[in-house]
């Protein structure tokens, strides 16, 4: 009865701190999406509110600018998200510079099956 005791123990701990880790990405994303409505959202929300589809045209290189501002807007949110990310303590490593090594667990983290069956049918053929 200890063993069991003890797996189930561990099982409902490694549930809840999964639980609170879910909650917390949870809480961060919709902080995020609260940063990114922030003030120059809406000041440009109302801003084109308050314009006419007419106006709008009707303004020489509106367009252009318009695109610019976007972007301008774009890298702003990327690089505060950037920024929450890497202040939020998790490790964020590029795809290209991951070892050998961290390549073969994520393959056998997201395959979990396939390696069992290799190593099964390794051991069943001796």
């Amino acid at each position: 009865m200890p063993p069991l005791f003890a797996f189930a123990a561990g099982a409902e701990n490694k549930l809840v701190h999964s639980m609170k880790a879910k909650a917390s990405e949870r809480d961060h994303s919709k902080a995020m999406a609260a940063w990114s409505q922030q003030t120059e959202l809406a000041k440009h929300r109302e801003q084109l509110q308050r314009m006419s589809t007419q106006k709008i045209l009707s303004q020489p290189g509106m367009e252009g600018s318009a695109v610019v501002k976007d972007d301008a807007h774009e890298k702003k949110i990327a690089e505060k998200f950037r920024e929450s990310v890497v202040d939020s303590g998790v490790r964020v490593v590029s795809g290209e510079s991951l070892g050998v090594h961290h390549q073969a667990a994520n393959f056998f983290q997201e395959n979990p099956f396939k390696l069992l069956a290799a190593i099964g049918g390794k051991f069943s053929l001796h």
